[in-house]
């Protein structure tokens, strides 16, 4: 068996060779046409034709099937919402602990340093 014919004696493409031709359904159904084979005849456009239309519909159709599977049920939209907030309120709540430890610092350099931090802070 051999892989590496896909010219004909005249130079064109071999369609007696069956794999070129399924190469050629393949690529003539994802639409990606690289122009290295290409029916001459009338009946062989036609069908290359509607290869082209039958790829499309079956490229369509995986792609909203995996569009249908990856999107999120009733339930596991409404915890996937609540787990985002949840986040948020964490973050929220870090960031708020964060201002005022570090407040509570500067209340403590001012305290012991007699206005240092005041000073600080007009400086900033």
């Amino acid at each position: 068996m051999k892989f590496n014919t896909l010219a004909a004696a005249d130079g064109g493409f071999d369609f007696s060779y069956y794999p070129n031709v399924i190469w050629l359904m393949i690529i003539t159904m994802t639409t990606v046409g690289f122009g290295d084979g290409f029916p001459q005849t009338h009946m062989g456009r036609v069908i290359g034709v509607f290869g082209c239309i039958i790829g499309m519909a079956l490229v369509s159709l995986l792609v909203v099937s995996l569009t249908q599977s990856s999107e999120f049920t009733a339930a596991e939209e409404k915890a996937f919402n609540l787990l985002n907030i949840l986040n948020s309120n964490e973050a929220a709540g870090s960031s708020a602990s964060n201002v005022v430890r570090t407040l509570l610092k500067l209340h403590h350099l001012n305290v012991t340093n007699s206005g240092f931090a005041q000073r600080f802070i007009l400086v900033v």
